[in-house]
């Protein structure tokens, strides 16, 4: 496996270079002007603090070497650098103490596609996503108080649910419901909208949900 450690100016990056070179399965290139022709399989960025300047910098070398697999080696955690190094597509963000640790197993699964972060970066995307459910319950209960819909807060989540194409059975398990509750509620909501067919409630909803300005039902019933 061709590994290319990017920079070898501190201590602590010629120290991993000499602990890399110690395994036999790995060919370590020379970082000078001829790197590029040795097309290596891993690229290594070895930083102590993640900042935009080090994610640029993987950036550069993901557009410089687009067939190799770049991994950031971190000390120092930064949460939402994290992610940004998730969303430029690094292959992986993995502190040093846990790389040392493991740092063959890591390079091969790199090597084979996987990719590797931090728990902290499955963390603050959860909260993001669960951030942007909120959001758009949010807009959608807005969007239906707009159109002169009067929904109770169980009828917003289960109306929203519908909307997303969620059968009874899902509903149910995601409110911890009983089916035939979610069936009542259901019911209820067609009797609110006058419309009494499940595919154009949900068109219904969609359409409220997406629209900019007020429109009339007559065209779902």
């Amino acid at each position: 496996m061709k590994v290319l450690l990017a920079e070898e100016k501190t201590n602590d990056q010629v120290n991993l270079k000499n602990y890399l070179n110690q395994d036999e399965s790995l060919k370590l290139i020379e970082f000078d002007e001829s790197f590029k022709q040795a097309n290596p399989d891993i690229v290594i960025l070895y930083e102590e603090y993640i900042d935009k300047h080090t994610l640029q910098k993987a950036k550069n070398m993901k557009q410089l070497l687009p067939d190799s697999k770049v991994i950031l080696i971190y000390i120092t955690p930064n949460k939402d650098q994290l992610l940004q190094g998730m969303l430029i597509g690094l292959d992986a963000v993995i502190p040093y103490d846990l790389f040392i640790k493991q740092s063959i197993e890591t390079l091969r699964i790199v090597k084979a596609g996987a990719t590797v972060f931090p728990f902290e970066v499955k963390n603050v995307v959860s909260e993001q996503l669960k951030e942007v459910v909120i959001d758009k319950k949010e807009l959608f209960q807005e969007k239906i108080k707009q159109h002169g819909i009067h929904f109770t807060k169980r009828e917003v989540d289960i109306a929203f649910l519908l909307m997303t194409n969620h059968n009874n059975h899902q509903i149910a398990s995601k409110l911890f419901l009983g089916e035939g509750t979610v069936k009542n509620y259901i019911s209820e909501i067609y009797n609110k909208l006058h419309i009494h067919n499940r595919s154009k409630t949900i068109e219904y909803l969609n359409k409220v949900f997406q629209s900019e300005e007020y429109f009339s039902k007559s065209d779902f019933l």
